[in-house]
Protein backbone atom coordinates (compact mmCIF):
# COMPACT_ATOMS: atom_id res chain seq x y z
CA UNK A 1 0.00 0.00 0.00
CA UNK A 2 1.09 3.54 -1.01
CA UNK A 3 2.66 6.13 1.62
CA UNK A 4 0.25 8.46 -0.18
CA UNK A 5 -2.78 7.84 1.57
CA UNK A 6 -1.12 9.41 4.96
CA UNK A 7 -1.87 13.24 5.07
CA UNK A 8 0.15 16.17 4.34
CA UNK A 9 0.61 18.86 6.67
CA UNK A 10 -1.49 21.02 4.96
CA UNK A 11 -4.48 19.27 4.72
CA UNK A 12 -3.77 17.44 8.01
CA UNK A 13 -4.39 21.03 10.14
CA UNK A 14 -7.56 21.46 7.91
CA UNK A 15 -6.37 24.11 5.40
CA UNK A 16 -7.95 23.22 1.42
CA UNK A 17 -6.51 25.31 -0.96
CA UNK A 18 -9.36 27.37 -2.16
CA UNK A 19 -9.86 31.31 -2.09
CA UNK A 20 -10.89 32.52 1.31
CA UNK A 21 -13.72 34.94 -0.71
CA UNK A 22 -15.77 32.06 -1.86
CA UNK A 23 -14.76 29.33 0.55
CA UNK A 24 -16.54 31.48 3.47
CA UNK A 25 -19.63 32.60 1.30
CA UNK A 26 -20.03 28.46 0.23
CA UNK A 27 -19.53 27.73 4.14
CA UNK A 28 -22.12 29.94 5.14
CA UNK A 29 -24.33 28.79 3.22
CA UNK A 30 -23.46 25.20 3.95
CA UNK A 31 -24.55 26.97 7.95
CA UNK A 32 -27.96 28.37 6.83
CA UNK A 33 -28.92 25.12 5.06
CA UNK A 34 -27.85 22.79 8.29
CA UNK A 35 -30.06 24.92 10.24
CA UNK A 36 -32.77 24.54 8.25
CA UNK A 37 -32.80 20.99 8.22
CA UNK A 38 -32.15 20.98 12.11
CA UNK A 39 -35.78 23.02 12.16
CA UNK A 40 -37.55 20.86 9.40
CA UNK A 41 -37.66 23.74 7.29
CA UNK A 42 -36.79 22.69 3.28
CA UNK A 43 -33.32 22.58 1.86
CA UNK A 44 -31.54 22.05 -1.31
CA UNK A 45 -31.03 18.28 -0.45
CA UNK A 46 -30.85 16.45 -3.83
CA UNK A 47 -30.06 19.74 -5.84
CA UNK A 48 -26.70 21.47 -6.15
CA UNK A 49 -25.74 25.12 -5.92
CA UNK A 50 -23.51 27.12 -7.86
CA UNK A 51 -21.54 29.91 -7.12
CA UNK A 52 -20.08 31.89 -10.09
CA UNK A 53 -17.50 33.92 -8.16
CA UNK A 54 -16.69 35.82 -11.94
CA UNK A 55 -19.93 37.92 -12.06
CA UNK A 56 -21.55 37.11 -8.69
CA UNK A 57 -24.65 35.30 -9.98
CA UNK A 58 -25.56 31.96 -8.44
CA UNK A 59 -28.61 29.01 -9.21
CA UNK A 60 -29.88 25.94 -8.38
CA UNK A 61 -29.18 22.61 -10.37
CA UNK A 62 -31.02 19.77 -10.33
CA UNK A 63 -29.09 16.24 -10.94
CA UNK A 64 -30.69 13.53 -12.60
CA UNK A 65 -30.24 10.30 -10.33
CA UNK A 66 -27.98 7.40 -11.70
CA UNK A 67 -29.01 4.27 -10.26
CA UNK A 68 -25.71 2.64 -10.98
CA UNK A 69 -23.73 5.04 -8.92
CA UNK A 70 -22.61 3.14 -5.44
CA UNK A 71 -22.04 6.25 -3.91
CA UNK A 72 -25.90 6.48 -3.78
CA UNK A 73 -26.65 3.05 -2.61
CA UNK A 74 -28.84 2.60 0.19
CA UNK A 75 -28.65 -0.12 2.39
CA UNK A 76 -32.56 -2.37 2.78
CA UNK A 77 -32.09 -2.55 6.45
CA UNK A 78 -30.59 -1.26 9.24
CA UNK A 79 -30.59 -2.01 12.67
CA UNK A 80 -30.11 0.54 15.11
CA UNK A 81 -28.10 -1.23 18.39
CA UNK A 82 -28.56 0.02 21.71
CA UNK A 83 -25.01 -0.45 22.68
CA UNK A 84 -22.42 2.05 22.21
CA UNK A 85 -19.00 1.85 19.91
CA UNK A 86 -17.11 1.30 23.24
CA UNK A 87 -19.53 -1.64 24.38
CA UNK A 88 -18.53 -3.90 21.51
CA UNK A 89 -15.71 -5.66 20.22
CA UNK A 90 -15.42 -5.97 16.47
CA UNK A 91 -16.02 -9.90 16.59
CA UNK A 92 -19.05 -9.03 18.89
CA UNK A 93 -20.87 -7.59 16.29
CA UNK A 94 -19.59 -10.12 13.46
CA UNK A 95 -21.33 -12.68 15.93
CA UNK A 96 -24.38 -11.01 16.01
CA UNK A 97 -24.17 -10.60 12.01
CA UNK A 98 -23.28 -14.17 12.00
CA UNK A 99 -27.22 -14.79 13.68
CA UNK A 100 -29.30 -12.03 11.77
CA UNK A 101 -27.76 -13.35 8.58
CA UNK A 102 -27.92 -17.14 9.65
CA UNK A 103 -24.54 -17.59 7.66
CA UNK A 104 -20.87 -17.94 9.30
CA UNK A 105 -19.46 -16.18 5.97
CA UNK A 106 -19.67 -12.51 6.87
CA UNK A 107 -17.96 -9.71 6.28
CA UNK A 108 -18.21 -6.92 8.17
CA UNK A 109 -17.23 -3.57 6.34
CA UNK A 110 -16.00 -0.17 7.70
CA UNK A 111 -17.38 3.77 6.44
CA UNK A 112 -13.70 4.16 5.27
CA UNK A 113 -10.10 2.60 5.54
CA UNK A 114 -8.46 2.04 8.16
CA UNK A 115 -4.25 2.66 8.29
CA UNK A 116 -3.41 -0.86 10.26
CA UNK A 117 0.18 -0.74 10.44
CA UNK A 118 3.49 0.97 9.24
CA UNK A 119 5.79 -1.32 8.16
CA UNK A 120 9.52 -0.06 7.09
CA UNK A 121 10.53 -1.93 4.52
CA UNK A 122 14.28 -1.52 5.15
CA UNK A 123 14.80 -2.60 9.49
CA UNK A 124 10.98 -4.57 8.84
CA UNK A 125 10.01 -2.80 11.78
CA UNK A 126 5.86 -2.44 12.33
CA UNK A 127 3.81 -0.25 14.45
CA UNK A 128 0.11 -0.55 14.74
CA UNK A 129 -1.96 2.69 14.24
CA UNK A 130 -5.69 1.90 13.57
CA UNK A 131 -6.49 5.69 12.50
CA UNK A 132 -8.76 6.74 9.84
CA UNK A 133 -6.64 7.17 6.75
CA UNK A 134 -5.49 10.74 5.91
CA UNK A 135 -5.57 11.01 9.91
CA UNK A 136 -2.02 10.04 9.52
CA UNK A 137 0.98 13.50 8.36
CA UNK A 138 2.91 12.30 5.99
CA UNK A 139 6.18 13.12 7.74
CA UNK A 140 4.91 10.45 11.13
CA UNK A 141 4.97 7.88 8.19
CA UNK A 142 8.95 7.87 8.48
CA UNK A 143 10.52 4.94 10.78
CA UNK A 144 11.62 6.70 13.93
CA UNK A 145 14.32 4.34 13.44
CA UNK A 146 16.49 4.65 10.48
CA UNK A 147 13.95 7.73 8.60
CA UNK A 148 13.15 5.93 5.34
CA UNK A 149 9.39 6.11 4.82
CA UNK A 150 7.13 3.12 6.04
CA UNK A 151 4.56 1.47 3.69
CA UNK A 152 1.26 1.90 4.73
CA UNK A 153 -1.03 -1.27 5.32
CA UNK A 154 -4.70 -0.54 4.84
CA UNK A 155 -7.99 -2.39 6.34
CA UNK A 156 -11.21 -2.44 5.25
CA UNK A 157 -13.26 -5.27 6.46
CA UNK A 158 -13.22 -8.00 9.10
CA UNK A 159 -14.34 -11.62 8.52
CA UNK A 160 -14.18 -13.28 11.68
CA UNK A 161 -10.60 -14.28 11.71
CA UNK A 162 -8.02 -11.54 12.02
CA UNK A 163 -6.79 -10.63 14.96
CA UNK A 164 -7.94 -6.93 15.55
CA UNK A 165 -11.50 -8.62 16.05
CA UNK A 166 -10.54 -8.30 19.79
CA UNK A 167 -10.78 -4.53 19.84
CA UNK A 168 -13.66 -2.14 20.90
CA UNK A 169 -15.35 -0.74 18.17
CA UNK A 170 -13.94 2.85 19.40
CA UNK A 171 -10.11 0.93 18.62
CA UNK A 172 -10.39 1.21 15.20
CA UNK A 173 -9.98 4.17 13.80
CA UNK A 174 -13.24 4.91 13.22
CA UNK A 175 -15.87 7.80 14.53
CA UNK A 176 -18.54 7.11 16.80
CA UNK A 177 -22.13 7.04 16.06
CA UNK A 178 -21.01 4.95 12.59
CA UNK A 179 -22.50 2.13 10.76
CA UNK A 180 -21.27 -0.93 9.80
CA UNK A 181 -22.10 -2.97 7.46
CA UNK A 182 -22.20 -6.74 7.41
CA UNK A 183 -22.94 -8.79 3.98
CA UNK A 184 -23.47 -12.69 2.94
CA UNK A 185 -23.91 -14.22 0.06
CA UNK A 186 -26.99 -13.07 -0.42
CA UNK A 187 -28.40 -10.66 1.81
CA UNK A 188 -26.46 -7.36 3.51
CA UNK A 189 -27.35 -5.48 6.88
CA UNK A 190 -26.27 -1.93 8.49
CA UNK A 191 -25.53 -1.79 12.08
CA UNK A 192 -25.73 2.14 13.58
CA UNK A 193 -24.22 1.93 17.16
CA UNK A 194 -26.71 3.88 18.61
CA UNK A 195 -25.75 4.25 21.49
CA UNK A 196 -23.29 6.75 20.92
CA UNK A 197 -26.05 8.81 19.76
CA UNK A 198 -25.72 11.19 22.88
CA UNK A 199 -22.50 11.94 22.69
CA UNK A 200 -22.37 12.68 19.03
CA UNK A 201 -25.71 14.65 18.68
CA UNK A 202 -25.94 15.91 21.96
CA UNK A 203 -29.88 16.84 22.71
CA UNK A 204 -30.82 16.53 19.38
CA UNK A 205 -30.50 12.63 20.32
CA UNK A 206 -33.63 13.54 22.55
CA UNK A 207 -35.52 14.95 19.72
CA UNK A 208 -34.89 12.20 17.29
CA UNK A 209 -36.00 9.14 19.88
Amino acid sequence: MSCNLLAHEEVTEGKVPTTPTISSIIAGIQVQEAVKFVHGMPTLSGRGFIFEGLHHTSYRVEYTENPDCMSHYTLPEIIALPESSNDLTLHQLWQRAVKDLASNQIVIEFSRDVIHKLTCPACNQEQELFAAVGSVSYEDGRCPADGNMRVVQAIHSYDGSQSFGSRKLTQLGLPRFDIFTARSADREIGYLLNGDAGLVLGPLAKEGA
